[in-house]
């Protein structure tokens, strides 16, 4: 991760002046996004800077809207954990913002990014309660996780802030359940993406309307379908099974899922 980070320094402002240039930076720099998010340090200036400014020349698309927010989360995780943010009400507040930000972009988007949900008859190891849900691609889906990751990642700093506080502090029952809520909504959507990302759906959805369908045939394996969709489960599965609010059946849940990812991988 430093040596992507340093050669992406290196390389400086030109490499945004060509396609090739931008999208070698914004896969590369993702990627040490993603690692400084998972251990709570914040991206290196220099690197952070040129993903602003690539930002500028971008669409209106979820996905960079995710990854400009993305960033603001890893900063934000990264002062938390070096004490630069330390007040409880100050990490709240913080931690508030972002999160509205990762809910007004699975609120306004468009519609080939509305999922299809599906209500199981068959009982099968890699459909969690009876119910999944279906995306254009498991591109999509991979999206989706990284926002309801890191709003599980939010809202369990909110909870924990706020046993830092007295409970007579106003709002303090109302902002703990609608965390808590929040952190089981996002844990459960994870899991009903499962089958999307290891190739168990041959389809797009069929209204795009967020419609529910109601299915009796048992879920098939494509077996063209590419294995590195299951690699982009790891995390967010290890975060929903690591919540708080995870229940046994969640936990349970882990198992086959976690023998079945690496079978694929």
């Amino acid at each position: 991760m430093n040596g992507a980070a340093a050669l992406l320094k290196l390389r400086g402002r030109p490499q945004l002046w060509t396609p090739i240039g931008f999208k070698l930076l914004m896969r590369a720099s993702t990627h040490v996004m993603v690692g400084c998010l998972h251990r709570e340090i914040p991206m290196p200036p220099e690197l952070l800077e040129l993903r602003q400014e690539a930002y500028q020349s971008v669409s209106d698309e979820p996905v960079w809207k995710y990854l400009r927010t993305a960033d603001e989360l890893t900063s934000f995780r990264g002062a938390v954990r070096s004490g630069t943010l330390s007040d409880p009400e100050d990490i709240i507040t913080a931690a508030l913002i972002i999160d509205r930000e990762m809910h007004q972009i699975s609120t306004d988007i468009p519609p080939g990014w509305i999922y299809e949900k599906v209500f199981s008859e068959v009982e099968q190891d890699i459909v969690f309660e009876n119910q999944y849900d279906i995306y254009y691609d498991h591109c999509i889906a991979q999206i989706w996780n990284g926002m309801r990751t890191a709003r599980i990642m939010l809202n369990e700093t909110i909870c924990f802030q706020l046993t830092r506080l007295s409970e007579s502090r106003p709002g303090y029952a109302s902002q703990w359940d609608q965390s808590t809520q929040i952190c089981v909504e996002m844990s459960n959507a994870i899991l009903r993406s499962v089958p999307q990302h290891i190739g168990y759906i041959c389809r797009t959805p069929f209204q795009g309307d967020g419609s529910t369908a109601h299915l009796s045939q048992p879920l098939k394996r494509d077996p063209s379908h590419p294995s590195l969709g299951s690699w982009f489960l790891l995390w967010p599965l290890y975060i929903a099974a690591t919540t708080r609010v995870a229940t046994a059946e969640c936990v349970a849940t882990q198992g086959p899922f976690s023998i079945l990812l690496v079978r694929l991988l």
